[in-house]
């Protein structure tokens, strides 16, 4: 595989975009820093260079385009409008080489929703269809949504049309193996954050641990913030080791977590009404009760300083030998499609069983890439389950599990010890999807 690839750095999109030089990675961008991360992993290089050099040396080129991390402005828009900007802007001669079979598009969603039911993809066709892009076999939408590509064949095969090239990713489960694995330094310092504070199997498998589970938020969602609440109300939080951003509400007609300046630099998270769905002086309690600190002190450092934070990918060791099971609040819980993240990958890393606050059927996507769970220990029925009855099933479930003695629980535990040892090997062999994609562009380029 020849393994030089050009790249062009495109300025035009700077509104929603970003692109960092792979060398000097901004601590801003969150998807290039961990896809050029994959990349320096299998020795891929990466040659910036401008688009007129570009065609006037006749060379063919990939032109990478991601999101920047949200913010108030952008929120503003509709995911439609949002993908018609991004592709409406893409320079006419990237367009042009594309249609020549001399430049690969990428458009990497890595924290926007875009491409979340059938209409978005008639909009993303009619877009490109209207920007004049008409080698649709060289232009990649790469997607966290890990049920869009079957979603999308479905819609594709229904409605007649030819095929883009709809791409769905798990980058944060290869970004812990490739880290794990490399013995390479990255700018984050992740390499050491994840693998100085892997627990062995010798201190897992031995551990008489204190606490029942582990449970840590940082930003504010929506289903955060209800489990939050209906810890604090049952008094469950001294159960576990649990973490909460600050937070203060505000009326608001989002119905997710919104953060603004004045909020990002105080560190706190702001609430939506959302959240008031039930009691709210009862959920006000809760909120005002916040932050509960476990590995990362808001009340000194800012909610989401990336290098700091080393980009959520930290971990304290002793967190994971002190408790028995995981609780992961998944950054999505209501949306349309699956999207698993470095959460998951967590408490699988770290060889604990896990509850999955996320997306219906996240836990029936593990099981189809190999993944065990647990449904010796939990009441996993919860994963079929609407909204609504999911979060019910999730909160009794984990009321019942509290109150099991913590001998019980560590007979439980050691009666699953072969599945946690799988799901960590799993992870640490199984996604090679950046150096897939790589080699699939290599043979249209080069074959």
């Amino acid at each position: 595989m020849n393994k030089k690839f050009f790249i062009i750095n495109n300025q035009i999109l700077k509104r929603y975009f970003r692109f960092p030089s792979p060398s000097l990675v901004s601590v801003d961008v969150y998807a290039f820093s961990e896809f050029g991360n994959n990349i320096n992993f299998y020795d891929i290089e990466l040659k910036e260079d401008s688009i007129e050099n570009l065609i006037n040396n006749k060379e063919k080129f990939i032109a990478y385009y991601t999101p920047e991390y949200p913010t108030s402005a952008a929120a503003e828009l509709s995911n439609t409008q949002k993908v018609k900007d991004i592709i409406f802007n893409i320079d006419n001669r990237v367009v042009e080489m594309c249609n020549k079979k001399r430049a690969i598009i990428i458009v990497h969603e890595s924290i926007f929703h875009f491409l979340s039911h059938n209409r978005s993809f008639e909009n993303l066709h009619t877009t490109l269809e209207e920007k004049g892009i008409k080698n649709l076999d060289y232009f990649y939408y790469i997607s966290p949504y890990l049920d869009i590509e079957d979603r999308y064949e479905n819609w594709s095969d229904q409605e007649g049309v030819d095929k883009t090239n709809v791409v769905s990713t798990s980058m944060f489960e290869e970004f812990f193996r490739v880290n794990v694995l490399s013995n390479k330094k990255n700018v984050h310092g992740i390499h050491d954050a994840v693998c100085d504070t892997m627990v062995t199997e010798d201190e897992a498998f031995n551990s008489k641990r204190k606490k029942y589970f582990l449970l840590l938020n940082k930003v504010p969602r929506t289903h955060r913030v209800w489990l939050g609440y209906y810890m604090y109300k049952n008094n469950l939080i001294d159960k576990g080791i649990f973490s909460f951003s600050p937070c203060r509400s505000i009326a608001s007609d989002q119905n997710e977590v919104l953060f603004d300046e004045e909020v990002f630099k105080e560190g706190c998270g702001i609430v939506s009404e959302e959240v008031y769905k039930w009691n709210k002086e009862e959920i006000n309690k809760f909120i005002e009760s916040t932050p509960y600190v476990a590995d990362y002190d808001y009340n000194t450092k800012v909610i989401y300083d990336r290098e700091q934070e080393g980009l959520g990918f930290q971990m304290t060791k002793s967190h994971y030998l002190d408790t028995y099971f995981n609780i992961v609040t998944e950054g999505t819980y209501d949306h349309n499609g699956i999207q698993l993240t470095e959460k998951i990958c967590k408490p699988m890393l770290q060889l604990q069983p896990f509850l999955l606050v996320g997306t219906r059927w996240s836990l029936q996507k593990l099981k189809e890439f190999g993944y065990e769970t647990f449904p010796e220990i939990f009441d996993e029925s919860y994963d079929t389950k609407n909204d609504n009855e999911r979060f019910e099933c999730l909160t009794n479930e984990i009321k019942r599990l509290c109150s099991i003695s913590l001998d019980e629980w560590d007979d439980m535990y050691h009666s699953v010890w072969d599945k946690l040892v799988h799901n960590r090997n799993l992870l640490l062999e199984r996604n090679t999807d950046t150096l897939e994609l790589f080699t699939e562009f290599n043979m249209k380029f080069y074959d």
